[in-house]
C-alpha cells in the first residue's frame, strides 16, 4: 500500500497503538462435501472425535495460561467453548450427520454450525447475534484440527498489530501477549469475548470493520485508535508521530495518581460511576476512586 487509508469500526478497547501488521488466520478454509463409503464411517467418526479431543486440549492450555497471568476472572470465557466441545447439540449432531449422510467431518461440522447459528443471527438482539460468533470460534478450532493446520508464526519484529477476520478467545490469549499492542478485526463487536480479552491485556482494539483491503501485508505500518474506532494503514510520518504522542499521553494518564474525588475548578462535585462487566472489576473501580457502579452488565 502507498497512500494512507482510513478505516472505521467499533472501538472495543481503549488506547492508541502504533505497530507493524501481523496477519493471523487470514487463509480461508474451504469445506468441500465428500461422500464416504459405509465402511469408512467409523474411521471418519474416530477422526472427528480425535479433533474434538485435540481442540479441547488446546483451549484447556489457553485457559491455564490465562489463569496464570490474570487469575480465574476470565477463565469462564474459555469454559463456554470447552462446554460446547461436549454439547450434544453440536458434537452429537455432527456425528449423526456423518453417520446418516455419510459425509466427511468438515462438511458435517459446517452444516451443523450453520444450523445452530441461524436462530441467533435472526434474533434482533445484538447480544444473541454476537453469540453466534462463539459457534464460529469452536468451528474454527475443530476445522484446524481436522485439517491438521497449525497457526502461522509471526516473522514481524517489534510492536505488532494483529489483523484478523476474527479471533477466537483461545487464540487471543496467545497472540495478544507482547509484543502485540493493537488488534483489528473484520468481524466482532464491543461485547465479544475477544474484545473483553483485548481490554484485559491492555491492547488497543477496533473490531467490526467489515472487509479489509486485500493488499495488507505483514510488516505494514498500522495505527489503531481505540478511542475513535479509526484504523490508519500506511500512515504518513506526521500521522505516525501524532499517534505516538497520543499513545504516550494515554500511558502517562494511566500511571498518574488519581484524585480521590471529581470536583470542577469552580468547586462543583461531580458523581462518577463505572460500568463493569465482571464483579472482579470492582477493584479497578475502587482504585480509580469512582463513587459507585453506573451499569452492571449482567449478561456477562
Amino acid at each position: 500500500m502507498s497512500e494512507p487509508s482510513h478505516l472505521r469500526g467499533t472501538a472495543a478497547s481503549l488506547g492508541v497503538a502504533v505497530g507493524r501488521a501481523r496477519l493471523v488466520g487470514w487463509e480461508r478454509r474451504r469445506c468441500p462435501r465428500r461422500q464416504i463409503e459405509p465402511a469408512a464411517v467409523s474411521a471418519e467418526l474416530a477422526r472427528f472425535a480425535k479433533a474434538v479431543s485435540s481442540s479441547g486440549a488446546e483451549i484447556e492450555a489457553a485457559k491455564r495460561e490465562l489463569t496464570q497471568k490474570y487469575g480465574p476472572t476470565y477463565a469462564p470465557i474459555l469454559d463456554v467453548h470447552l462446554l460446547m466441545h461436549g454439547d450434544a447439540l453440536l458434537v452429537d449432531a455432527i456425528s449423526n450427520v456423518i453417520r446418516e449422510k455419510r459425509v466427511n467431518a468438515e462438511w458435517a461440522l459446517s452444516e451443523v454450525a450453520e444450523r445452530l447459528k441461524k436462530p441467533l443471527l435472526e434474533d434482533p438482539s445484538s447480544y444473541f447475534q454476537e453469540r453466534a460468533s462463539d459457534i464460529d470460534h469452536v468451528k474454527e478450532h475443530l476445522l484446524r484440527h481436522l485439517i491438521g493446520q497449525q497457526p502461522r508464526e509471526s516473522n514481524v519484529d517489534g510492536p505488532t498489530v494483529v489483523i484478523a477476520r476474527d479471533l477466537t478467545p483461545a487464540d487471543a490469549v496467545h497472540v495478544l501477549a507482547p509484543p502485540t499492542v493493537g488488534l483489528v478485526t473484520e468481524q466482532g463487536g464491543g461485547s465479544s469475548h475477544t474484545a473483553i480479552l483485548a481490554r484485559t491485556f491492555g491492547v488497543a482494539a477496533v473490531v467490526g470493520l467489515g472487509p479489509l483491503p486485500t493488499d495488507i501485508d505483514d510488516g505494514d505500518l498500522v495505527l489503531v485508535d481505540g478511542f475513535s474506532g479509526e484504523v490508519t494503514l500506511d500512515a504518513s510520518p506526521e500521522q505516525r508521530r501524532a499517534a505516538e504522542r497520543r499513545r504516550d499521553r494515554f500511558a502517562a494518564f494511566l500511571k498518574a495518581e488519581r484524585p480521590r474525588s471529581a470536583v470542577t475548578q469552580d468547586g462543583v462535585s461531580i458523581s462518577v460511576t463505572a460500568n463493569i462487566e465482571l464483579p472482579t472489576e470492582v477493584a479497578a473501580v475502587l482504585e480509580n476512586a469512582a463513587d459507585g457502579i453506573g451499569l452492571y452488565r449482567t449478561e456477562f
